[in-house]
Protein backbone atom coordinates (compact mmCIF):
# COMPACT_ATOMS: atom_id res chain seq x y z
CA UNK A 1 0.00 0.00 0.00
CA UNK A 2 1.08 3.69 -0.56
CA UNK A 3 -0.01 6.37 1.17
CA UNK A 4 0.26 9.87 -0.10
CA UNK A 5 -0.34 12.95 1.69
CA UNK A 6 -2.43 15.98 0.38
CA UNK A 7 0.85 18.01 -0.71
CA UNK A 8 2.47 14.48 -2.10
CA UNK A 9 -0.29 14.24 -4.02
CA UNK A 10 -0.16 17.26 -5.58
CA UNK A 11 3.46 16.36 -6.51
CA UNK A 12 2.27 13.29 -8.14
CA UNK A 13 -0.74 14.22 -9.99
CA UNK A 14 1.32 17.18 -11.45
CA UNK A 15 4.32 14.96 -12.24
CA UNK A 16 2.14 12.36 -14.30
CA UNK A 17 0.17 15.08 -15.94
CA UNK A 18 3.10 17.32 -17.29
CA UNK A 19 5.28 13.50 -18.12
CA UNK A 20 1.76 12.96 -20.13
CA UNK A 21 2.10 16.13 -22.14
CA UNK A 22 5.92 15.31 -22.57
CA UNK A 23 5.02 12.00 -23.92
CA UNK A 24 2.62 13.27 -26.02
CA UNK A 25 4.60 15.61 -27.69
CA UNK A 26 7.22 12.96 -28.22
CA UNK A 27 4.60 10.61 -29.92
CA UNK A 28 3.91 13.59 -32.23
CA UNK A 29 7.04 14.19 -33.14
CA UNK A 30 8.13 10.68 -34.02
CA UNK A 31 5.59 10.41 -36.19
CA UNK A 32 6.13 13.66 -38.05
CA UNK A 33 9.83 12.21 -38.36
CA UNK A 34 8.37 8.68 -39.13
CA UNK A 35 7.51 11.18 -42.83
CA UNK A 36 10.88 12.06 -42.99
CA UNK A 37 13.53 9.40 -45.34
CA UNK A 38 16.37 10.97 -43.32
CA UNK A 39 15.51 10.51 -40.01
CA UNK A 40 14.97 6.68 -38.69
CA UNK A 41 13.13 4.34 -40.09
CA UNK A 42 8.80 4.83 -40.68
CA UNK A 43 8.42 1.61 -37.95
CA UNK A 44 10.92 2.28 -35.79
CA UNK A 45 9.44 5.64 -35.10
CA UNK A 46 6.04 4.07 -34.96
CA UNK A 47 7.38 2.05 -32.27
CA UNK A 48 8.23 4.90 -30.37
CA UNK A 49 5.07 6.55 -31.09
CA UNK A 50 3.06 3.85 -29.71
CA UNK A 51 5.32 3.34 -26.57
CA UNK A 52 4.97 7.05 -26.14
CA UNK A 53 0.79 6.79 -26.26
CA UNK A 54 0.92 3.62 -24.26
CA UNK A 55 3.09 5.81 -21.44
CA UNK A 56 0.65 8.37 -21.89
CA UNK A 57 -2.55 6.28 -21.61
CA UNK A 58 -1.22 4.26 -18.13
CA UNK A 59 0.39 7.18 -16.65
CA UNK A 60 -3.89 8.71 -17.37
CA UNK A 61 -5.62 5.50 -15.61
CA UNK A 62 -2.79 5.94 -12.79
CA UNK A 63 -3.89 9.74 -12.35
CA UNK A 64 -7.56 8.68 -12.81
CA UNK A 65 -7.13 5.48 -9.72
CA UNK A 66 -4.99 8.70 -7.49
CA UNK A 67 -8.05 11.32 -7.76
CA UNK A 68 -10.35 8.72 -7.31
CA UNK A 69 -8.96 9.20 -3.57
CA UNK A 70 -8.38 5.30 -3.27
CA UNK A 71 -8.92 4.82 0.72
CA UNK A 72 -8.48 6.87 3.22
CA UNK A 73 -5.30 5.69 5.95
CA UNK A 74 -5.47 8.85 7.79
CA UNK A 75 -6.59 12.48 7.89
CA UNK A 76 -5.05 13.93 5.00
CA UNK A 77 -3.61 11.25 3.09
CA UNK A 78 -5.08 8.62 0.22
CA UNK A 79 -3.87 4.81 0.41
CA UNK A 80 -3.42 3.17 -2.97
CA UNK A 81 -2.71 -0.14 -4.14
CA UNK A 82 -0.01 0.02 -6.85
CA UNK A 83 0.72 -2.40 -8.98
CA UNK A 84 4.78 -2.99 -9.42
CA UNK A 85 4.21 -1.16 -13.14
CA UNK A 86 2.61 1.45 -11.69
CA UNK A 87 5.33 2.24 -9.03
CA UNK A 88 7.85 2.47 -11.92
CA UNK A 89 5.59 4.71 -13.72
CA UNK A 90 5.32 6.89 -10.73
CA UNK A 91 9.01 7.10 -10.47
CA UNK A 92 9.77 7.61 -13.76
CA UNK A 93 6.82 10.73 -13.70
CA UNK A 94 8.70 11.99 -10.71
CA UNK A 95 12.10 11.89 -12.04
CA UNK A 96 11.44 13.21 -15.64
CA UNK A 97 9.43 16.05 -13.50
CA UNK A 98 12.49 16.65 -11.16
CA UNK A 99 14.49 17.02 -13.98
CA UNK A 100 12.50 19.14 -16.72
CA UNK A 101 10.31 21.38 -14.82
CA UNK A 102 11.91 21.24 -11.41
CA UNK A 103 16.09 21.77 -12.20
CA UNK A 104 17.60 24.75 -12.67
CA UNK A 105 18.90 24.61 -17.07
CA UNK A 106 22.28 25.05 -15.36
CA UNK A 107 22.16 21.73 -13.30
CA UNK A 108 21.14 19.75 -16.62
CA UNK A 109 23.38 18.04 -19.32
CA UNK A 110 21.95 16.42 -21.85
CA UNK A 111 19.71 14.51 -19.63
CA UNK A 112 22.49 13.18 -17.57
CA UNK A 113 22.92 15.11 -13.75
CA UNK A 114 24.23 13.92 -10.49
CA UNK A 115 21.56 15.43 -8.62
CA UNK A 116 18.63 17.84 -9.72
CA UNK A 117 19.52 20.93 -8.37
CA UNK A 118 17.96 24.85 -8.28
CA UNK A 119 19.56 27.70 -6.83
CA UNK A 120 15.75 28.79 -5.46
CA UNK A 121 14.85 27.74 -2.14
CA UNK A 122 11.23 27.30 -3.03
CA UNK A 123 12.04 25.01 -5.94
CA UNK A 124 15.14 22.95 -3.58
CA UNK A 125 11.79 22.33 -0.97
CA UNK A 126 9.91 20.67 -4.01
CA UNK A 127 12.86 18.83 -5.00
CA UNK A 128 12.89 17.06 -2.01
CA UNK A 129 9.71 16.25 -1.71
CA UNK A 130 10.23 14.39 -5.18
CA UNK A 131 13.49 12.83 -3.46
CA UNK A 132 11.09 11.65 -0.46
CA UNK A 133 8.46 10.65 -2.91
CA UNK A 134 11.07 8.40 -4.92
CA UNK A 135 12.29 6.44 -1.88
CA UNK A 136 8.83 5.92 -0.62
CA UNK A 137 8.42 4.33 -4.30
CA UNK A 138 11.84 2.11 -3.68
CA UNK A 139 10.45 0.83 -0.88
CA UNK A 140 7.46 -0.20 -2.35
CA UNK A 141 9.25 -2.22 -4.85
CA UNK A 142 10.83 -4.63 -2.14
Amino acid sequence: MFILTSREEQTVTHALRIAGERFRENAATMRAESADPQAITREAAERLALEFDSYVERGAELLRKIEAKGEIALEGTVALYLSPEQITLLDEALDSHAYWQLSDSHYRNDGEIIEPGSDDPETQHALADVHVLRAHLAEQRT
